[in-house]
């Protein structure tokens, strides 16, 4: 149901389908991104413990 929403509304299914983001780029912050958002005030409450690897690979995963 989210892929035809997505679809619907002309939302890419990864950030590179937004054609804006220069791949490079991305990928050389990806680790620093990945340590921003570990030391964000609200990543303990999170429901599950993540690591700067866990969220790296998120990050990876979503271009």
């Amino acid at each position: 149901m989210i892929k035809e929403m997505n679809q619907k509304f002309g939302i890419p299914e990864k950030l590179r389908g937004l054609g804006k983001i220069d791949e490079k780029s991305y990928h050389d912050a990806v680790e620093k991104m990945a340590l921003t958002a570990l030391n964000d005030r609200c990543t303990p409450t999170n429901p599950a413990l993540v690591t700067k690897f866990d969220l790296a690979n998120i990050l990876r995963d979503a271009f």
